[in-house]
């Protein structure tokens, strides 16, 4: 079992959205986990994200800690990035939400499963999915299959894989964050992350 440091603010409704659970059961024809990381896969650090695309403080994560955490670490090659789904039963457009960035990526590749990703969280109060169809647009993606895809939950395995995967580790909220064996929860400062980074980085 891992050995956990948790950092959490002040309160848990100021912490980040709570509940697990809500597995479904798997469909047929299901696709295989892509496995899409940002960065350098081999790096000494590695940051793997728990998240829920209608989670109010994931999207805040996404604004706020995030991009300083590409530019600063995973983009110059010091830390990989793994986004795993947790969609919460309480939010009822987060799972297709999930299953359309791979539907994205299946068709338009990996950037455009990031890029369609950020889209999302830019636009998590709105992701019905007409809304979520409207947005994919701009990848030139064949909209019937990408219907099609979604409706077939053609990744739900992969969604249920990941769910699972959180709450073997411990998780019931998002955003929740591990850096190596460090779970960061909630909407934190970005900070908060590269103090935890810096002291990984010069052990």
């Amino acid at each position: 079992m891992k050995k956990l440091l948790v950092i959490s603010i002040f309160t848990i409704l100021l912490a980040g959205c709570s509940g697990g659970g809500g597995i479904q059961a798997p469909t047929e024809n299901q696709a295989a986990n892509p496995g899409y990381v940002l960065g350098n896969e081999t790096a000494k650090v590695k940051i793997v994200e728990f998240s829920d695309y209608e989670c109010p403080f994931c999207g805040r994560f996404h604004e706020g800690a995030f991009p300083e955490l590409k530019t600063n670490y995973i983009d110059a090659g010091l830390v990989s990035f793994e986004f795993k789904d947790f969609p919460l039963p309480s939010h009822s457009n987060a799972r297709s939400a999930s299953q359309a960035t791979y539907c994205v990526g299946e068709q338009a590749g990996e950037d455009a499963f990031w890029d369609m990703s950020a889209k999302l969280f830019a636009n998590q109060d709105s992701l019905s999915k007409n809304n979520i169809l409207k947005y994919a647009e701009e990848f030139e993606v064949d909209q019937e299959a990408l219907s099609q895809c979604i409706d077939e939950r053609r990744y739900f395995d992969v969604i249920n894989a990941n769910m699972q995967e959180g709450i073997n580790s411990g998780v019931s909220g998002t955003p929740s964050v591990f850096i190596n064996d460090v779970l960061v929860t909630g909407a934190q400062s970005f900070e908060v992350y590269k103090e935890i980074i810096d002291e990984m980085l010069a052990s």
